[in-house]
């Protein structure tokens, strides 16, 4: 059924079609205003009530006359009135989320109202009062109501009812057995206005605000209660560890002197189970009068998620000291149950509970949404994926936030889910006042959530705090545990108030639990908003070990998104400085492709239509310069509407999933859950039904919606179930987020691990895992069956190892080798295992062999699993012993620590072991050992190579490979790489079957990431990425690694990858480098020092070694390149450092490949015939961008070619012997889609119309080229002032643009007087190339109106020319000018100088009749640098930086291909170490070592506190190569707070010259958690190295900073390390020395082209 279909009122089932009738209870002036069949009955007679013996309550919701008002109105209107139901928000304001689904009936008169911009508006209706009433309070109860509601009786106003609830005694007013008319005015206003009510409430109709859901948005009731002590409320406490049941009522009026006692009668339907009455007892009226009922009782049906229908009704009676009943209050419902937390784990009536959780959004949505039948149609389909724990999303409680929950949590509680109730956000209260508890409304507030809670057994626990208290490294795999708190100054001081607001909330209610959001170890758990981005899987399935291990708090991913669909574009949270988080106008920059390459290689580029509209429309972004929402896609971001993601979302939550609930995880949340499902196609979206409502039952609880329309499209809130297609997410979660769930794990030493490369004769050990989290003890018998895999399905399961969810078919043996199979008994909320040993046969065959499982559950609930084996054949030692022979004696190893020695002696490889400055001279291959390159240390020159050396390198670090040889590298852990040589020997016998999550763990880098905190990112890790500070994610462990170190593709020189992998397949973990008749082979893949050997890792050493080592090492020769055709291809050869001829007639040998791209026809054309007899003597062409027409004139191949639009391509990897050997379907990627002459025809071998080959390989065809996107690759967009060439003085400013569409150069100024005549002014000069520019004056504000706009002008290259605007001033810009020079084009650098701006026509700078004027620029020539001025632009087109550094890498393979080398520095490199610094440090004693006046303080440092009791020490330590530490310890104090110092005079510090600082720190209870460091200049007090913050922990850690000095001081300057408040801290070896700036490296020259931007890190880290 349609979710909501029924959400109609009563039993009608069709919209009620009688004539209207004018009789008692309903109004009068109905037929008006009310189409046929509607009524609006006021009849208390058939109004729901409810009795008991001394109270009664009527409904008196229903259809009531309502019209819009005006804030503050004091009378009652008399006409006009239209109709709105009640309970009900007023329509208008819809959202993505909050829809209309109520009718407002209008009035005529009214016009054509805006219903959202209301702000007020009247109801009325009227009421008759039972006769029985006589002597009893009577009051009007609103039980939610946004913001204010007035109300008047028969026109007079009797009273307030005040957000967000309230009950008015209007027993003086109304008469019984009397009708009255009441009308409520009822004012939106925001949380501010109502603290304000009680004060002035004028003042807070003043108070601006947003409210969305506005008016009485509860039920409405007329109540009749005793006059005297009474019943306020009931709350029933029950016990399963107590078998305690307690009944704990609040009183009203009761007296001190008299004796109370308790009777409660619990009933299951109408039979009573137990009756309990309470001694009489006198009550404390000083506090909150309280009446408690204690009794053992624990039944036999308790309410759980599985018997939700457990729930009974208590009748509590307030008794006089003889028994007489002086109240009976309302029956309350209740379930027997208890949640409680135990350690780190969750209990619900005594057993262990695993909790699946996500938003509930029903009372932000919308009436039909909010009802009982539309909340547990919600809960149910949620439910049916393994759902059982919802917290409402409304993350504060200001008014309009939501909806009532009044219907939800009975559906809850009839479903059988648990629930959070969201309290108000500690943040939107003033806390400052001493006694603010009581004051500062929250208590109040707070309140009335407790009491919607109310008995709801659903209810267990309390939100708050939403996303207010967490801090970075809540996240930290480490971290989590409960214990650890390294909380920043920001998230404490907020942490401080959040636990001040919990403890009104236990105070409140002492039953449930209530945690914080988001706010790491706070309060009862640990809890974080979880996204990692993009972290590896198998890390993933890891980073709860820790927790599990040592915990002491339940853990809440209260958030969970790995990947988050935002995660598929580049940005991370942060532009030009600024955090943005999701809602932010940036370059999102989509890589859908990219992304999915690290899983799916080549498979990715074969894009859908989806993809190629949101890659066209975002390139017309970039090329105007305009920034983005995320949801301005053709299709957005985080829509459904990329199948591709769907396999990468299921792995993440099948292996994820299962480690989650294998490790315990307390509470885990698929944030995106709803992008699971897709609407079925065909589907009438949107459609409006009109829901059929019984107009004589209105009058009872609950909401009664009129129609859907426009529905929030999700799978638990819309549509039929039949409606939504489960993709394979959603398969993912039906199959690993059940209450059962059976699977085949890892072994007994890593049940997370996925070795599957096995030799035989191994015996693999596998676990079946077998989880309940149903809620009652489970039964299972499981067989499996070890075998191989039918022949059928061989073909359609190879390369799919690595993402076993694209195995869409269940794999089950086609021939038995091993089974096995027993019964395991599950006890609730625990896990039982079953171990499998596979002992293979010794004979057995090499291929891919299926562990299948099945688990018949004894529910009835059956469950597969399955899991591929690889079996490698065992090593033949014949090929490598062959190849060692051939080498014998000429083998040398550069290995300082050793570790590939013990490679080798395994293998039984000899060798000579070398030093960095042996003699090389001798030797055919020299292996340099893992880890034996560092950025600093000696190693062996390497340019032997060009004469024939054979070099291996093993793996080295990525500071080694950065740093020293110049690679750009990741340092991310892959689980699995891509062939993209397949045929290679060096690839003999593996396959991507075998590449993927090898045995134990690799060892390059260390488990854990070696970070720092930075300030720039308000506290997230941070590493150092091609010397530029990036956010990065934490590691854990490197379990399954086949690559850690990863080396970017470069795009000069002669680099073959062999394999690939990560992001855009951009990495090569296996890359081969050829210069002259050598090689050196980069092996990045972890095959050394591993925990546990793996199959795969040694057959790869073992290749390599042979084929290395063999004597006839094919190399392709050299050859020198021949250039025809344009400049921009000429210019770009040379920047690669392609030395090129020009063509002549004659010039063609053998040696040479001729490089052609248009307009090349016309010069070679008439030398067609020696240009074939050449080709067909061996010579080669490399044509790029030439279309048919063109390459026909002098090529003898009948190629043609079609204008046609290329974005992207598939195809399989060219062979090893193809002169396309090594491209991949990456590499043509077009993030600038745009027309290409694509091959159609008369090549041999065409990939993607793009790349073509001859069939003897002559001629290679490019359609797509680099310098197409990028002709100036160094460039980054700045402003910067320089001295040479200044058009008038000494210095100009030169802007350089880059890939930027358009940027402004200029200032804020003053505004010139309306009607006056001004000229603007500056000289301009392009540098190199003509350039677009104008001038423009606008106000500086919005709306950014114009006092002129320039023409563009196309100025020539290389001359200083003045432009000018002379226009007269037509309005006042009370806000100033903005004045600038607009650049409009990109790739250019253009000069300026001299802005004028002035009263005034025209006088050129250079005329001899100028005369002095009054210039509205400040530093119009940059004298004074670029003080006042202002460089803006938007975005870089990162599309086409993307595309230049694909297709660069690419153009340079194809000419190595050809034997057209560019070479590089990297040979030399090898024997060149990077300074380490420039000097010695700058801090004296920072070793602490000295204390010659042993005053306990190190001398040359002063140590000062405002804490009298604060002491310095000096310690002995062991560090590596630190034996000393200082100690600085403030006790805590009553005095006011201070801080302690520990500084040192003198410190020279030079602008421009960066330092490196660094020290080891630690650090126990801190209060202020954070420690800072800074150089002042102590006669003004200015920050000459800037203020840095770190946080120490328990345990010893190195920091180290990268930074600039901001200003000259060689003395009056102060070192400072402080920390404020109480608390202990260690430091030792403090150095500060200077350095090279970090982002002037080796990586910018000799390997690439481009310049490495903080956005071309691909593995930045942003927690959305």
């Amino acid at each position: 059924m349609d979710i909501f279909r029924h959400c109609c009122v009563g039993v009608c089932l069709a919209i009620i079609t009688a004539v209207i009738s004018v009789s008692r209870g309903e109004p009068a002036d109905s037929s008006s205003v009310l189409p046929p069949g509607v009524k609006a009955v006021w009849d208390v007679n058939k109004a729901f009530r409810e009795v008991t013996a001394t109270r009664e309550r009527i409904c008196i919701n229903g259809l009531w006359q309502w019209q819009p008002a005006e804030r503050g109105a004091e009378t009652v209107p008399q006409d006009h009135w239209g109709y709105f139901k009640v309970p009900g928000a007023w329509p208008g304001i819809t959202d993505y989320m909050q829809k209309d689904c109520q009718t407002v009936h209008a009035h005529p008169a009214w016009g054509n109202i805006r219903f959202g911009s209301l702000t007020a508006a009247w109801y009325r209706r009227t009421i008759t009062i039972p006769a029985s009433w006589a002597n009893r309070r009577i009051a009007l109860i609103a039980e939610y109501v946004n913001s204010l509601a007035t109300v008047f009786l028969d026109g007079q106003k009797v009273g307030e009812i005040v957000f967000p609830a309230g009950e008015l005694d209007i027993t003086s007013a109304v008469r019984p057995g009397e009708t009255h008319t009441v009308s409520i005015l009822v004012e939106a206003l925001p949380l501010k206005g109502v603290m304000l009510v009680h004060r002035d409430s004028n003042t807070a109709r003043q108070v601006q605000g947003s409210v969305n859901r506005r008016g009485l948005c509860g039920d409405v009731w007329l109540v009749a209660q005793p006059q005297g002590v009474r019943i306020e409320a009931i709350r029933v406490e029950t016990s399963i560890r107590k078998n305690l049941v307690r009944f704990v009522a609040n009183l009203k009026n009761a007296e001190a002197n008299k004796k109370y006692s308790l009777r409660a009668i619990v009933k299951e339907g109408t039979s009573v189970v137990k009756e309990f009455v309470s001694p009489a007892s006198l009550v404390d009226t000083t506090a909150e009068s309280q009446l408690v009922l204690e009794a053992s009782w624990r039944p036999e049906k308790l309410w759980d998620i599985h018997t939700p229908q457990n729930q009974y009704t208590v009748e509590v009676a307030l008794l006089d000291e003889r028994g007489q009943v002086l109240d009976a209050a309302w029956p309350e419902r209740f379930g027997f149950r208890e949640f409680w937390i135990d350690g780190r784990d969750f209990y619900l009536n005594g057993t262990r509970i695993f909790l699946c959780a996500v938003p509930l959004d029903n009372a932000q949505i919308g009436a039909a949404w909010a009802s009982y039948q539309g909340a547990r149609e919600s809960l149910q389909r949620l439910k049916s994926f393994g759902i059982n724990f919802v917290y409402t999303h409304n993350y504060d409680c200001q008014p309009g936030s939501h909806l009532s929950f009044s219907e939800i949590l009975r559906a809850a509680d009839d479903v059988g889910m648990l629930v959070a109730l969201s309290q108000p956000h500690f943040a939107q209260y003033d806390w400052q006042a001493e006694n603010a508890e009581e004051t500062n409304g929250y208590r109040q507030h707070a309140r009335f959530y407790v009491q919607v809670a109310g008995n709801h057994p659903s209810v267990v626990m309390y939100s708050t705090s939403h996303n207010a208290t967490g801090y970075n490294e809540d996240m930290n795999p480490d971290l989590i545990d409960g214990i650890h708190d390294p909380r920043d100054g920001w998230s404490l001081n907020n942490a401080r108030r959040a636990l001040r607001a919990e403890a009104i909330l236990r105070q409140l209610d002492p039953t449930r639990i209530v945690y914080h959001h988001s706010s790491g170890n706070l309060g009862s758990m640990h809890t974080s908003n979880f996204y990692p981005n993009w972290v590896p899987i198998q890390e993933m399935c890891d980073w709860f070990e820790h927790w599990a291990t040592v915990g002491v708090k339940p853990f809440f991913t209260c958030e969970y998104g790995a990947p988050f669909t935002w995660d598929w574009a580049m940005y991370r949270g942060w532009y030009k400085g600024q955090r943005e988080f999701g809602s932010a106008v940036v370059p999102w920059d989509f890589c859908l492709a990219e992304w999915n390459a690290q899983f799916l290689g080549d498979r990715a580029y074969n894009i859908s239509d989806q993809e190629r509209r949101n890659l066209k429309w975002e390139a017309a972004q970039f090329r105007s310069g305009r920034l983005w929402y995320r949801w301005d896609y053709p299709h957005q971001l985080g829509s459904s509407d990329f199948d591709e993601r769907y396999p990468i979302f299921a792995q993440y939550l099948t292996d994820n999933w299962r480690a989650f609930r294998t490790w315990g995880v307390s509470a885990i949340s698929p944030w995106e859950y709803h992008i699971y499902w897709k609407m079925r196609p065909g589907l009438a979206r949107n459609q409006r039904t009109e829901l059929s409502t019984d107009w004589e039952n209105l009058q009872r609880p609950g909401y009664s919606p009129d129609y859907l329309e426009v529905r929030y499209e999700r799978m638990d809130i819309a549509y039929e179930p039949s409606d939504w297609v489960p993709t394979l997410a959603a398969q993912a979660m039906y199959r690993n987020n059940a209450p059962l769930l059976a699977y085949i794990a890892g072994g007994s030493t890593a049940f997370t691990a996925k070795d599957h490369n096995y030799l035989p004769g191994e015996v693999i050990e596998k676990q079946l895992i077998v989880i309940n989290n149903s809620r009652e003890p489970a039964e299972v018998k499981y067989i499996w069956q070890f075998g191989t895999v039918p022949d059928h399905q061989a073909a359609r399961i190879k390369g799919k190892g690595h993402l076993p969810v694209l195995i869409q078919e269940e794999i089950r043996p086609a021939s038995v080798l091993l089974q096995g199979g027993d019964t395991l008994s599950v006890e609730t909320g625990q896990q039982a295992r079953a171990m499998v040993h596979l002992n293979l046969p010794k004979d057995l065959s090499p291929g891919t062999y299926v562990l299948w499982a099945e688990f018949q559950f004894d529910n009835g609930d059956k469950q597969k699993d399955q899991f591929l084996v690889n079996i490698l054949p065992l090593p033949d030692d014949q090929q490598l012993s062959a190849a060692v022979a051939q080498a014998a004696g000429r083998i040398g190893l550069f290995d300082p620590l050793g570790e590939t020695r013990k490679l080798l002696d395994g293998l039984k490889v000899p060798y000579r072991v070398v030093s960095a400055d042996s003699d090389l001279t001798g030797l055919e291959v020299l292996i340099i050992g893992k880890r034996a390159i560092t950025a600093d240390g000696p190693a062996p020159s390497l340019v032997r190579v060009r004469e024939g050396l054979k070099v291996i390198v093993f793996e080295q670090t990525g500071e080694a490979l950065e740093k020293r040889l110049g690679f750009r590298v990741a340092e991310y852990g892959l689980r699995n790489v891509f062939a993209r040589v397949p045929n290679h020997p060096y690839l003999a016998g593996l396959n991507e079957d075998h590449l993927h999550d090898w045995r134990g763990e690799a060892t390059l880098l260390p488990p854990r990431l070696k970070y720092e905190v930075s300030d720039k990112y308000a506290g997230a890790p941070v590493v150092r990425w091609c010397g530029l500070e990036v956010t990065r994610l934490w590691r854990c462990g490197n379990r399954g690694n086949v690559a850690s170190v990863l080396i970017e593709k470069p795009q000069v020189g002669d680099f073959l990858p062999i394999l690939d992998g990560g992001f855009s397949l951009q990495y090569s973990p296996l890359l081969e480098y050829r210069e002259g008749r050598g090689v050196v082979l980069f092996c990045q893949m972890d095959v050394t020092g591993r925990t546990e050997g793996d199959p795969a890792a040694e057959r790869l050493v073992r290749n390599i070694l042979s084929y290395v080592l063999t004597t006839k090492y094919p190399v392709i020769p050299d050859r020198s390149a021949v250039y025809a055709g344009n400049t921009d291809g000429r210019r770009y050869l040379e920047q690669a450092g392609i030395a090129c001829d020009d063509y002549r007639p004659g010039v063609l040998g053998p040696e040479k490949v001729l490089i052609v791209t248009p307009g090349a026809g016309e010069i070679l054309s008439p030398n067609a015939q020696q240009i074939a007899a050449w080709l067909a003597g061996g010579g080669r062409v490399v044509a790029l961008g030439l279309d048919g027409d063109e390459a026909r004139r002098f090529l003898p191949i009948a190629v043609q070619t079609t204008p046609t639009e290329h974005i992207a391509a598939y195809f399989a990897p060219p062979s090893w012997t193809s002169q396309l050997a090594g491209i991949s379907p990456a590499d043509i990627h077009n993030r600038d889609p745009r027309i290409l002459p694509l091959l159609t025809d008369g090549v041999d071998t065409a990939l993607g119309g793009v790349l073509g080959e001859s069939a003897q390989g002559c001629v290679i065809f490019c359609q797509m080229v680099p310098y197409q996107f990028v002709k100036r690759p160094r460039d980054v967009p700045s402003l910067r002032i320089i001295r040479e060439d200044a058009a008038e003085g000494t210095q100009c400013a030169e802007v350089v643009m880059a890939t930027v569409p358009y940027a402004q150069i200029g200032q804020k100024i003053s505004a010139g007087s309306p009607g006056k005549l001004y000229t603007v002014a500056a000289m301009v000069k392009p540098v190199g190339s003509p350039a677009t520019v104008r001038l423009e004056v606008e106000r500086a504000g919005s709306p950014w109106d114009r006092a002129v706009r320039g023409k563009d002008q196309v100025l020539p290259p290389d001359r200083w020319t003045e432009i000018y605007e002379t226009f007269r001033v037509e309005k006042a810009y009370p806000e100033g000018w903005q004045a600038y020079v607009h650049i409009g084009q990109p790739e250019v650098c253009v000069r300026l100088d001299h802005f004028r701006l002035y009263e005034g026509d025209y006088v050129p700078t250079n005329s001899g009749d100028r005369k002095p004027q009054a210039n509205f620029f400040t530093n119009p020539g940059f004298e004074s640098g670029s003080s006042s001025w202002y460089f803006n632009w938007n975005t870089e087109q990162q599309n086409l930086r993307k595309t230049f550094r694909r297709t660069a890498f690419l153009l340079s393979r194809l000419l190595a291909n050809c034997g057209v080398r560019a070479s590089t520095p990297l040979l030399e490199r090898f024997g060149k170490p990077v300074q380490a610094a420039l000097g010695p440090s700058l801090v004296k004693n920072g070793s602490f070592e000295i204390d010659e006046d042993q005053d306990s303080v190190p001398d040359g440092w002063l140590f000062s506190s405002e804490n009298n009791l604060a002491r310095c020490a000096l310690q002995e330590v062991a560090l590596p190569g630190v034996s000393r530490c200082v100690q600085i310890s403030v006790p805590e104090s009553g005095e006011r707070r201070g801080s302690a110092m520990l500084a040192q005079l003198n410190v020279p510090i030079h602008e421009g010259q960066w330092y490196r600082v660094s020290f080891w720190a630690k650090g126990e209870n801190i209060s202020s958690r954070q420690v800072t460091f800074a150089v002042q200049e102590t006669t003004r007090w200015q920050a000459v190295l800037e203020y840095r913050r770190f946080t120490p922990g328990p345990e010893w850690k190195e920091f180290t900073f990268l930074m600039p000095g901001r200003q000259t001081a060689e003395t009056n300057t102060r070192l400072q390390i402080w920390f404020d408040g109480s608390g202990t801290l260690w430091l030792a070896n403090f150095a500060l020395t200077p350095c090279e700036p970090p982002s002037a490296g080796r990586w910018l020259e000799g390997l690439y082209l481009d310049v490495p931007q903080e956005w071309d890190d691909p593995y930045r880290f942003f927690r959305w």
